[in-house]
């Protein structure tokens, strides 16, 4: 037994065995992420809480980490805060938040230095988008968005703006712009960090060795040769600025510095891994080992560097740890000196071997005798840098049948997918067979059951449960959340497996995962296989069980793998789905679908044979694409022999009703047909149908069902059978089988209807007694009573039925008593539909004596319901008081109409008789016993274009009329029209009116009982005068004839309506059209209507439909919400009985300040709030309520004046007041609400609304979000005084207590004007004083007074002053009394559709609108008006002129006596006085004022103000309030003229010069002189400043050019004196440096100055030459370049140039004497070989000059060789011996035991070292 078994994960140290091994750092992090947390932007020296890096910390990483988690990790692992983290966005850390830095300012984060586009918590391990390795940065940026933080979006620059490495020297220096270099680094160096830095970080930047990426916390390997590639912005990677621009790529070639001497490593990394039994020994590690580490322990090898010995001792360290000492070593491992091992582990064992980088360990050379290769031993056996080497034990200790392993992988893999794995393996013992890895991969065959694991970061090997590989050595299997990316085979039965890990398989996202809802449905064996609904399938389901489509998105084999997973459940896994579902890999067709092996299958979408996106027909499962909402039909054949079945479709009812038959229609194509689409489909014979349940999927056969040669079949629907989905089945009909594959059809609804309860009532003996009920389906009725059995029971007097009803139409029957049939009709029953209450038509019949129905009549019965809804209906019969008469029934609220037609024979004398009953709730029975009319002929003639209408009226408000006859319209010459009517006879008027639009409506009523021929004209509708519908007349045509008009709205001219609501709007004339008092024949004026809002914007809140007939009848629709204001006016008209005053019978157009408006809102009522707008009805008493109500109509506003009336009331709390003001011209108009002019008196709450003008305004009152309005009339009027007897007084005339005088007044309408058959008043003023006293007018009679408003008689009253009344007025308050015939209580009942009908209401208050205050002066008014006027002047000011003088005015309008009556006329004559001081005073006050800005030129004015002053008297003197401001005034003027001789000295200096010093210091001297107070006068006083100033400058200049005229020629030695100028001049300012006029000078003297040093230079260098000799080139070279370096000018100035040329031509000559002299050195020992030396030397030699020649110190040796080389050839041509051969050597003796040695090594190769296993 071990010691000791450590089971640690292969981290990644053994990650460097697999990739690349500088992908990461030196530390390792694996398994983590580098978080920073830095302010960099906002300083603390600008208020940010703290600055610089707050967190720089390494994050361990988990399956479920995210970016943002790891920044929250890395904050709560140092102790800080943050706000945000949590909703994925950060806004504070540590107390520096967004916006604290400015308006741009808050947090933004880098992932590997990208800004990154989606928030931080969607990078995750998990979607592959966040892994070990990467750095998150979070900054503070405070401009554009982290624009100072180098992201921009205003940008696409993909650039790289620095680019560092850790190591070696980068040639050329880095540009943004070149993109080709070179990394020089030294021997050694082999891994360098690189860190790009993008221009723009909205791009990504990545780091590139060919194909594997390295992150910026990673090394990267630097082999000579290497390249790196930093590619910026690849428009595949996701950024910021989302576009397509190219990547910005850079290369980086790697060079290593070699030199002469070797470089030995001093350490070699070497990768070590032990296993036992599936486990590692320690964590597998790389260590840097010396080469030492076995002799420390006591043990020897025998390499020089490194040996697996050595990587065997540190393995036992790592197992071990200091368990592990040279003392205990051999406790744990042996090794004898060939490098057999006889323990291993602290285990006595010898069944063991070891790897060397997946290969078995040799020297390279074949074996002697044998297969393979020699192998070799732990003792000798060398390893290399980079190395991995595995140490194991056998499992098989018998056999040594343990596999070494290879894991074959993807590259990738993704969450909650399945991979396949390929293991192979190869029998370790005899891997000396193949001389490294890759012949011994080659040759390894498939392992079948092996297990996999995972190794995870904590170094726990993570079995891969129900795991196995099968016969090809292949396994698949879906990824789990505990993939670790590395896999190592895993002993499994009697397979014995070795670990070596995989390459690594890198977790990604995948392609993105859609998620369709598509149904499903799934056939096979006439039977679908699973439910049919709607299910979610994702694009990555065919992956997870281990099958590949060809499509982005989801594919039919994604559906058909749901489908699968629907069928089988939980056995259908990864590793078992092959069992169900197979695809050929050759051709991608299903080989098995559903656990059938089958070639005949197919699918459909959508119920038409598909085409995928190739269109291809007939495609695959593979390249199919579904689409959102798609259905999908898969099917698996029934005739497999001629694959013949059929696709079907269904024609199909839309509904269906239990117990009643359906007609079904089937057709089909050929299910695999290219061409089988539904519009090719032909009915099919002899298939069956079923019924379809969606939930489950089954199907029930309808039994006995075949389609005919039609494809039709007709059956019962069976209610509980019937789903309301039909598929076809397969059937056999007359022995042949028709194979159907089934669609389902479209939904059959069932018809049953809303069933609920509804109570059929109206029931009664006497009248309906009993009803049946059908079904009534397209005017069919149905053949069962649905109410047989269901007996009648009481309601209240009545009797009623209770049934259960379905929603629809039905047929209802009423019988009476005797049980005859009273009539039929068709019926709705509606969802909601509780009760109907039924009724008869009782007795049908003509009253004209001896007619018989169906011989002299025929009846036409209608009913419509209130809907307008028109019913189909049958008549019955029934006996009524003995009589046979005709019948019918209707529903309560139908509207029934009888029409008794005549029969042919009376055709010619008689109408058709009508009668129609707007039938009510409760209203019972109705008899319609018709009188058929006799008839009449009436031809009426007008004016072409006109609109003629006749008919009938009576009950004052009811018009009925007719129709003309058919073709009963003619025109005759194009100038006239006629039209005839049939008209009846009636004891009802009869009226005919003609419209025309050129001129005015005309009327005219009779009686007519004999045929008519009717002729109105144009001057009948005024077509040719000036009178027209426009035209208003103010009684000056008619004293009856006022234009106003009353509707049928409430008193407050406001009602809300609901949406859909519709109103009849009533429109009454007023005054109305009558030809007298009495017999009241209305003539109707041709009405308007329009809706605004209360802008005067057209509105559509509600519509207006006038009736077609009268337009003063119209129809009023609520369409939406919101609020209108609608306006009524009418045309002028003509009535030819009209009552008038005079001959003329017209009536005036409606008055536009009588307008008729009201406001109505739609879903917004506000009639619940109080606004207590009532009305002071004197001392009338009032009985209700009601009638105290402000009446929009009634309650005129009348007052005086142009200010207009107002009106006060106190509404409810937490109202707020507004008003609508109309303004009257030729039309009213409104212009919105406002609040100006409406005031709320704090206190009381009481709210006054003012300016009420002439006109109609609307007041609105609003609490809560609501409004209520009330309409008020307003008018104004006048009124003069008058004596008793009636004579006109003065304006100002005074009454004396107990004296009479008269109001007449001028404008006042009636309040309430006579509505025929509704009410008649007579009207009076009604006056009363503060003490109660009351005063009348008289009404002109006692009943109705039909000239008020017309008549200037009714318009007057007499007022008697109480003769102890006392004061200077007498106030009265007034209103109107009203008397005469009370008749109905209110028009707003009156109907056109019904009359007068039964009056109902309240009736107004007898005291109605509002009378003008009125106040009479009485004695002493005048005098008492004149003293208020002298009081008011009070204390007399300059502004007391227009008081003094109204008084003045009004004091001289007096009379003597009234003057004399004016007590305090002295008060006015003082004021009069002391104005005419204070004006003397103010005139001197003006002229001192107008002194203004004293100036110079003020003199003149101060002269005149000083000498109006002294001419004042003392009193007035005292009245001038600005003194002060002339003697201020004088005192400034001599302040100025001081000033102003200053100013005079100052400008005459002029242009400042060195002679300008007298003329400064003149101005100087007399500005000194000045007072404080003058110097401030001096307005150039900066302009002397300037010249002290400018003058100083030209003294200092001037210093300077005389410096510069003292340099004169220049020389070496005028250095001092140019340096003297130049100081000078450097200490001038800029202006004064500008006026040294002789600069040029100085820089011309500094020029040449600088030449002659230069020359100087270059003399010196040539002049230290000397004597030249070979050693002088590097003087020489010197002084020649700093010559060459001269300007032509300097180079002029060097007095030595030709002893440099000479020194170089000397040096010539030296340098090419020199190298011959090397040449004739070279030859050396005279040789026949040395021919080529000498001929050289000679050569070079004789191209020398003479002068050369002469300086050739060996010239003698040349000689010398030449001599010597011709007599060795003199002597080489004398002949030679031959020399003697050796003798040949013996052989090697130590032959045969270097064979001996190979032998035993190869034999003992695979087993290095051994061990004797306990059993």
């Amino acid at each position: 037994m071990k010691k000791r078994i450590v089971s640690l994960l292969l981290t990644l140290v053994m990650v460097l065995s697999l990739v690349p091994m500088s992908v990461f750092a030196a530390d390792n992090h694996d398994g983590q992420v580098h978080v920073i947390v830095e302010n960099t932007t906002y300083p603390e020296a600008e208020g940010a809480p703290w600055e610089g890096t707050l967190v720089e910390e390494w994050i361990d990483l988990d399956e479920d980490s995210t970016m943002m988690g790891c920044v929250v990790k890395a904050l709560e692992k140092n102790g800080y805060e943050q706000t945000g983290a949590e909703n994925n966005y950060i806004s504070s850390i540590q107390g520096l938040g967004e916006f604290d830095g400015g308006s741009m300012s808050g947090w933004m984060g880098t992932l590997n230095d990208w800004f990154t586009n989606r928030g931080f918590g969607d990078f995750t391990v998990a979607a592959g988008t966040l892994g070990s390795g990467d750095e998150i940065r979070i900054m503070y940026t405070r401009n554009g968005y982290g624009a100072d933080l180098g992201g921009s979006w205003d940008n696409h620059i993909k650039t790289v703006k620095a680019l560092t490495f850790s190591a070696g020297e980068l040639s050329p220096a880095f540009d943004p712009d070149t993109h080709e270099y070179t990394l020089t680094v030294d021997k050694g160096t082999d891994s360098v960090l690189v860190t790009p830095t993008a221009s723009n970080k909205n791009y990504q930047v990545r780091t590139y060795v060919g194909e594997t990426e390295y992150k910026r916390t990673a090394m990267v390997p630097t082999v000579d040769g290497t390249t790196i590639t930093v590619k910026c912005g690849d428009p595949s990677w996701p950024n910021m600025n989302n576009d397509n621009e190219p990547a910005q790529v850079y290369t980086v070639n790697v060079k290593v510095k070699s030199d002469d001497k070797p470089v030995t490593p001093t350490n070699t990394k070497v990768l070590v891994r032990a296993q036992d039994g599936g486990a590692w020994l320690h964590q597998p590690m790389v260590s840097e080992l010396t080469g030492g580490e076995a002799e420390k322990y006591g043990y020897t090898d025998k390499v020089e560097g490194v040996s697996a010995l050595d990587a065997l001792v540190v393995s036992h360290e790592l197992t071990f740890g200091d368990d592990f000492t040279p003392e205990t070593a051999k406790n744990f491992l042996e090794v004898g000196s060939s490098g057999f091992i006889t323990k291993l582990y602290g285990t006595e064992t010898y069944v063991c071997g070891f790897y060397v980088n997946a290969g078995y360990p040799n020297d390279g050379t074949k074996a002697p005798s044998g297969p393979g290769y020699n192998g070799t031993t732990v003792v000798n056996t060398k390893l290399k840098d980079g190395d991995v080497v595995d140490f194991f034990f056998y499992a098989d200790d018998t056999a040594y049948s343990d596999y070494y392993t290879w894991i074959d992988v993807p590259e990738t893999m993704v969450t909650g997918e399945a991979i396949t794995v390929t293991v192979k393996g190869f029998y370790a013992v005899e891997g000396y067979r193949y001389k490294d890895a890759a012949e011994l991969k080659a040759a390894a065959k498939p392992l079948e059951g092996v297990g996999l694991a995972w190794v995870d970061a904590d170094g726990y090997i993570k079995p891969i449960k129900d795991v196995v590989t099968d016969e090809d050595g292949q396994a698949t299997f879906t990824v789990g959340s505990e993939a670790t990316g590395y896999l190592v085979a895993q002993s499994g039965g009697d397979v014995y497996a070795l670990m070596n890990p995989s390459d690594y398989i890198r977790k990604v996202a995948g392609k993105p995962v859609e998620t369709l809802g598509l149904t499903i449905r799934s056939q096979a064996d006439d039977a679908y296989l699973h439910s049919i609904s709607e299910v979610q399938v994702a694009s990555n389901t065919a992956e997870k069980y281990g099958f590949t489509d060809k499509v982005e998105g989801v594919s039919v084999l994604d559906a058909l793998v749901a489908a699968h997973e629907m069928v089988y459940g939980d056995k259908f896994t990864p590793a078992t789905a092959k069992q169900y579902l197979a695809i050929n890999p050759n051709n991608d067709w299903e080989s098995k679908v559903f656990g059938r092996e089958t070639g005949f299958h197919g699918f459909y979408i959508n119920g038409d044979f598909p085409t995928n996106e190739a269109g291809a027909a007939r495609p695959k499962v593979t390249d199919t694409k579904l689409l959102d909402g798609d259905v999908l039909d898969y099917f698996v054949g029934s005739d497999a022999e001629n694959q013949n079945d059929y696709y079907t479709w269904l024609e199909v009812p839309a509904t269906m009703t239990s117990g009643e038959d359906i007609t079904v229609t089937v057709k089909g194509v050929q299910a695999l047909d290219p061409d089988a689409t539904q519009a090719n489909a032909q009915p099919l014979e002899g298939v069956g149908l079923a019924w379809l349940d969606m939930t489950t999927g089954t199907i029930k056969p309808i039994d006995g069902v075949v389609t005919d040669e039609n494809g039709k079949a007709t059956f019962t629907v069976v209610e509980g059978v019937a789903t309301g989905y039909l598929v076809a089945i397969t059937a056999t009909y007359h022995t042949h089988t028709t194979y159907a594959l089934m669609n389902p059809s479209a939904p059959i609804q069932m018809v049953t209807g809303n069933v609920h309860t509804v109570e059929l009532k109206g029931l009664h003996n006497a009248q309906l007694n009993s009803l049946k009920l059908y079904t009534y389906k397209d005017g069919v009725k149905g053949t069962q009573d649905l109410l047989s059995g269901i007996s009648t029971v009481a309601d209240g007097y009545g009797l009623k039925y209770t049934a259960k009803l379905a929603s629809g139409t039905y047929w209802v029957e009423g019988y009476d008593a005797n049980k005859d049939c009273n009539g039929g009709m068709e019926m709705v029953i509606a969802d909601d539909t509780t009760s109907v209450s039924l009724q008869r038509a009782y007795e049908i019949y003509a009253r004209n004596s001896g007619w018989v129905a169906g011989t002299d009549y025929t009846i036409d019965y209608q009913v419509t319901t209130a809907d307008g809804v028109k019913r189909t209906a049958t008549l019955g019969s029934g006996t009524v008081y003995g009589n046979l008469r005709t019948t019918g029934i209707f529903v309560e609220t139908d509207t029934v109409t009888v029409n008794l037609i005549p029969s042919e024979e009376h055709a010619a004398n008689y109408n058709v008789g009508t009668k129609t009953v707007v039938t009510k709730v409760g209203g019972g029975a109705q008899s319609f016993d018709i009188s058929v009319p006799k008839a009449f002929t009436v031809k009426v003639t007008a004016p072409a274009g006109s609109t003629i209408s006749v008919g009938t009226f009576g009950n004052y408000y009811t018009y009925e009329f007719l129709r003309p006859q058919e073709n009963g319209i003619s025109t005759q010459d194009g100038d006239t029209v006629t039209v005839t009517y049939r008209v009846p006879e009636t004891s009802l008027n009869h009226f005919v009116r003609v419209q025309n639009p050129d001129g005015v409506t005309y009327w005219d009523f009779n009686k007519w009982t004999t045929d008519q021929d009717i002729v109105v004209t144009r001057a009948d509708l005024h077509m040719d005068d000036d009178f027209n519908k426009d035209t208003v007349s103010r009684f000056d045509k008619n004293t009856y004839d006022l234009g106003n008009v009353y509707l049928n709205i409430n008193a407050k001219g406001y009602m809300n309506m609901n949406a859909g609501d519709t109103y009849e709007l009533d429109v009454f004339r007023n005054w109305q059209a009558i030809e007298g008092f009495i017999n009241a024949k209305i003539a109707l004026p041709d009405a308007h209507y329009e809706v605004v809002d209360f802008d005067g914007k057209p509105s559509d809140v509600v519509s207006i439909a006038p009736n077609a007939d009268n337009s003063c009848l119209a129809y009023m629709t609520a369409n939406h919400q919101g609020t209108a204001l609608v306006k009524v006016t009418y045309d002028a008209m003509t009535h030819k009985q009209g009552q008038s005053s005079t001959a003329d019978k017209t009536f005036s157009a409606i008055w536009p300040e009588f307008t008729g408006v009201f406001v109505v809102s739609v879903g917004a009522d506000g009639t619940a709030i109080q606004t207590n707008m009532l009305m002071d009805r004197m001392d009338v008493a009032v009985t209700k309520d009601e009638q105290k109500q402000l009446d929009a109509e009634h309650d005129i506003l009348f007052y005086l004046g142009t200010d207009g009336a107002s009106y006060t009331f106190t509404p409810e709390s937490g109202c707020t007041v507004t008003v609508a003001r109309s303004t009257v011209g030729k039309t009213m108009t409104f212009n919105g609400f406002t609040s100006q002019g409406v005031t709320v008196d704090a206190e009381t709450g009481a709210v006054t609304v003012a300016n009420l003008t002439t006109g109609r305004h609307i007041v609105r009152v609003e609490k809560d979000g609501v409004a209520t309005y009330q309409v008020i009339t307003a008018r104004g009027v006048s009124y003069k005084l008058l004596d008793a007897e009636g004579n006109e007084l003065p304006e100002n005339a005074e009454v004396k207590p107990g004296e009479t005088v008269q109001l007449q007044f001028t404008g006042l309408v009636s309040p309430k004007e006579k509505m025929a058959g509704v009410y008649n008043h007579n009207f009076s003023l009604y006056y009363t004083d503060a003490d109660g006293n009351f005063f009348q007018s008289n009404p002109g009679s006692y009943y109705g007074v039909y000239d008020f408003s017309g008549n200037p008689a009714r318009q007057r009253i007499s007022i008697t002053v109480p003769a102890d009344q006392e004061g200077l007025t007498y106030e009265l308050t007034g209103a109107i009394k009203v008397g005469g015939y009370p008749g109905k209580p209110t028009h707003r009942i009156v109907t056109y559709a019904e009359g007068m009908g039964m009056q109902h209401g309240t009736a107004t208050a007898s005291v109605l609108a509002q009378l003008p205050q009125v106040t009479l002066k009485l004695s002493g008014y005048a005098a008492d008006a004149v003293e208020k006027l002298i009081d008011a002047i009070g204390t007399v000011t300059l502004d007391s002129e227009e008081t003094i003088k109204a008084a003045r005015d009004a004091y001289d309008a007096l009379t003597e006596e009234q003057k004399a009556q004016v007590g305090n006329y002295q008060t006015l004559l003082d004021a009069e006085a002391k104005l005419a001081d204070l004006q003397a005073a103010d005139a001197v006050e003006k002229l001192i004022d107008a002194i203004g800005t004293v100036t110079l030129d003020s003199e003149e004015a101060i002269k005149a103000a000083r000498g109006a002053y002294d001419a004042l008297t003392e009193e007035q003197k005292a009245q001038v309030g600005n003194y002060q401001t002339l003697l201020d005034a004088e005192a400034k003027l001599a302040d100025l003229q001081a000033a102003d001789a200053v100013e005079k000295l100052i400008d005459a200096i002029g242009t400042v010069t060195l002679d300008s010093e007298e003329a400064i210091k003149a101005a100087r001297g007399a500005y000194d002189a000045l007072t404080e107070e003058q110097k401030a006068q001096v307005g150039n006083y900066q302009t002397l400043l300037d010249a002290e100033a400018e003058l100083a400058d030209l003294k200092a200049a001037d210093a300077v050019e005389k410096l510069i005229d003292a340099i004169g020629t220049v020389t070496l030695d005028s250095e001092e004196a140019i340096k003297a100028a130049r100081d000078g001049y450097d200490a001038l300012t800029e202006e004064q440096k500008e006026l040294v006029g002789n600069y040029q000078t100085l820089l011309d003297a500094e020029a040449k100055l600088a030449d002659l040093q230069a020359a100087d230079a270059v003399e010196k260098l040539i002049d230290a030459i000397g004597t030249v000799t070979l050693d002088s080139e590097e003087a020489i070279k010197a002084a020649r370049g700093a010559y060459d370096a001269l300007t032509d000018a300097q180079k002029e100035l060097v007095g030595n140039y030709q002893t440099l040329l000479d020194a170089e031509a000397k040096l010539a000559d030296l340098q090419a004497a020199d190298a011959v002299e090397k040449l004739i050195d070279a030859i050396g020992t005279v040789t026949l070989n040395s021919e080529e030396a000498i001929k050289a030397a000679r050569d070079a030699y004789d191209a020398l000059t003479d002068a050369q020649k002469e300086l050739v110190g060996n010239y003698q040796t040349l000689l010398d060789a030449e001599a010597k080389l011709a007599q060795l050839k003199k002597d080489a041509e004398k002949p030679s011996q031959p020399e003697q051969p050796e003798k040949p050597a013996t052989g090697d003796a130590g032959v045969a035991l270097w064979l001996t040695v190979m032998c035993m090594t190869s034999l003992l190769g695979a087993a290095l070292v051994g061990k004797k296993r306990k059993a």
